[in-house]
Parts: structure tokens; sequence; C-alpha cells
């Protein structure tokens, strides 16, 4: 999948992040039309082919179907609104997300898409588990 050179700039940036082992949480921002579903696709697809779990959280149906039903969208990547992840984590459902999401060290990215939209309280329920 193509991207313009500002979306391969930060698809370098955490490429380069993810060799050093960080982050286990990437929060996408942008505005309507910038290109985050592509980027967040691309990012996917190189984390399968190197072996690296992920989750996507996105605030609506609308956004996680508009991942989902991409045709580039990596298969078997766990995509879910913000109040699934929520219950999930909440009832440490580890049928539901990978291991990495319970356990730090074990690594894997959590990708939190339209963060603008979540409120203080998702935020800090999802990113830091509290």
């Amino acid at each position: 999948m193509e991207l313009d050179p500002s979306q391969e700039r930060a698809f370098k940036h955490f490429r380069d992040a993810l060799k050093t082992g960080n982050p286990n949480k990437l929060i996408v921002f942008g505005t309507a039309g910038s290109g985050k579903t592509r980027w967040i696709i691309s990012i996917v697809q190189y984390m399968k082919d190197n072996g690296i779990q992920c989750v996507i959280g996105a605030p609506t149906g609308r956004a996680v179907l508009n991942l989902r039903d991409h045709p580039n969208f990596a298969q078997n990547t766990p995509c879910m609104t913000l109040e699934m992840l929520k219950i999930h984590i909440n009832n440490n459902n580890r049928k539901a997300l990978p291991p990495f999401v319970f356990e730090r060290g074990l690594g894997g990215v959590l990708i939190v898409d339209e963060v603008g939209m979540m409120s203080e309280s998702y935020f800090n329920a999802i990113v830091y588990q509290r």
C-alpha cells in the first residue's frame, strides 16, 4: 500500500520504535481524510509480517468496520470498539485479547484509532488499565 511522505515518515518512526521495544501502545489521530486508516492498515500488516501481535480499538462501530472491511486489512487482527475492549480488559478475557494486553513485557501493540473521541476515563481504562 502506497503511503504519502508524511505517512512514510510516521511509519519509519513507528518501525524504528518497534525495533527498540517501544511502543506498546499507539495512539493515532488526524483530521478526516488524512490517511489514518491507510497508515494503520500498513503498520498492522508490517507487524503481522514480523510476528508482532496487535489489537485495534476504535470509538465507534463504524470506525471498526472501516478498518476491518478494508481490502488490505490483515485478517485475524483483533479490531473492536473501545467499549468492547474495555469490557474484555475489565473481565480479564484472555480468549478475546492477546496476552500482551494484560501482561507487560510480552511485546505487542495496542492501537487506538480516533483517540480524540475518547473520554479521559476511557483513555485511562484502556491505555493505563486503571
